[in-house]
């Protein structure tokens, strides 16, 4: 009889503990990993971070307003809809063609901003 009571036991413990260890590598709720964390907002960091960038380096050429006459950059829908472009553009070297801001008409994007594109980038979903 205690054979039976423990062997029983001992695999009920077995399977609560199992139970456990299979529920919490199974992606449980409770405590998101990192990649399921809610991402920046798109909106707030245009409005903090990506719309002077733009505004510093990227004018007046590609805003309407102040004369320009390339893809504008002016609005939050207009810049994310070429962020890919922008992204590329601003990483060239000066020296290779389609590098800008344009002929160094203005200073190039820093380091920093660069990574602010990219955040924006990857709050945007794209």
């Amino acid at each position: 009889m205690k054979k039976i009571f423990f062997v029983s036991f001992s695999v009920l413990t077995f399977i609560a503990c199992s139970n456990k260890v299979i529920s919490k590598t199974s992606g449980s709720t409770s405590n998101p990993p990192a990649a399921d964390k809610p991402k920046a907002d798109a909106g707030a960091l245009y409005t903090s971070n990506i719309k002077s960038i733009l505004e510093n380096k990227c004018t007046p050429c590609h805003f309407p307003n102040q004369g320009g006459n390339k893809p504008p950059f002016d609005t939050q829908a207009a810049a994310s809809s070429n962020i890919d472009e922008i992204l590329v553009r601003v990483q060239l070297k000066p020296d290779e063609r389609g590098y800008m801001p344009f002929k160094g008409k203005k200073e190039g994007l820093t380091a920093a901003e660069i990574a602010s594109l990219k955040e924006w980038k990857a709050a945007l979903g794209k």
